[in-house]
């Protein structure tokens, strides 16, 4: 229950925090909310693939979110390095490049809602051939 209550904390942290870093004038504060803005996305599916133990028990669950980390940080990364936005909020930026962001968004679109499914395939398989102590504590009736 301890592992299940850290990542709890871990989410409510995260979800706020990054957004806010945003909203400053400094540079490293905007790139680290623009680094970390994605990842709550990544911590729902991780904390549902935990629960009730806290931990990833299964190969399934554990490459799904690591996946999912991946996909909110590296595969993201383009969206923040190819967008021009106005000083001081483009600390990231390289080029105005928006013919990969126009290859990547839809792909990153396929590759979330495969994540998203395989989370619900993998969250029903458990729920169908787990014990019944199992299934009353994720049914929870």
């Amino acid at each position: 229950m301890l592992v299940a209550g850290a990542v709890a904390v871990e989410a409510v942290l995260l979800i706020g925090s990054p957004q806010a870093l945003v909203n400053t004038d400094y540079p490293a504060f905007i790139a680290a909310g623009r680094l970390l803005a994605t990842v709550p996305v990544a911590i729902v599916p991780h904390a549902l693939l935990a629960f009730p133990s806290g931990r990833l028990t299964t190969r399934p669950a554990r490459t799904l979110t690591a996946v999912g980390y991946l996909v909110t940080t590296v595969v993201l990364a383009p969206q923040y390095l190819f967008t021009p936005l106005p000083a001081p909020y483009d600390p990231l930026f390289v080029a105005d490049r928006p013919d990969v962001l126009a290859v990547l968004n839809p792909a990153v679109t396929i590759v979330v809602g495969a994540l998203v499914l395989a989370t619900a395939v993998v969250l029903a398989h458990r729920l169908a051939t787990g014990a019944a102590g199992t299934r009353l504590v994720l049914v929870g009736t």
